[in-house]
């Protein structure tokens, strides 16, 4: 598969359609459940903020994860302790599952900054979104936010950084 690079935007309320339609861009959300859904192996998230409320828990998105789950994709989890709490409380059966891994940037590094302010999802390594929004209902439905859809060398790459973090101890796994 070759390299590709395609827009993508969380569009701003009335101006979302028309700036869809003549930009030729794709809608965050939408691009997040197609990669989730087409994950075969694995699923990479990073984002400091995720907000599952008791509405979206039983929403498309948190579905989809856990249809990934299902079909034994691995999925790994980057992001605050304040997020991985909130995903605990909110999705407590799909978090303690043994294919999905919980990361945060080092306790020494985020007790004075957020250790980490990237978003991006990656999908078998190959196939991922990297761009502004976080895993939020605002993030995903009506904050401008701005990214881009990857494949090929960007999103290996994308995805190797992330792993060597791990290795060099910046990032830590996290008590399920």
């Amino acid at each position: 598969m070759s390299d590709t690079v395609q827009l993508v935007v969380t569009p701003p309320g009335p101006f979302g359609s028309t700036l869809i339609r003549r930009m030729g861009a794709r809608t965050t959300y939408g691009v997040l459940m197609e990669i989730i859904t087409q994950a075969d192996r694995s699923l990479f998230i990073s984002t400091p903020f995720i907000f599952i409320s008791s509405d979206t828990a039983a929403g498309p998105l948190a579905m989809a994860l856990k249809q990934a789950v299902a079909r034994s994709v691995r999925i790994d989890i980057v992001s605050t302790s304040e997020s991985i709490a909130r995903l605990k409380a909110a999705l407590p059966s799909f978090v303690a599952h043994h294919l999905v891994s919980l990361l945060r940037p080092r306790a020494e590094i985020t007790d004075s900054m957020l250790g980490s302010h990237a978003k991006l999802f990656i999908a078998d390594e190959n196939y991922g979104y990297i761009g502004s929004a976080n895993l939020t209902d605002p993030g995903l439905m009506n904050n401008l936010e701005m990214g881009v859809v990857v494949r090929g060398d960007v999103a290996r790459s994308a995805s190797s950084f992330w792993k060597e973090l791990e290795r060099l101890g910046f990032l830590e796994r996290v008590e399920k």
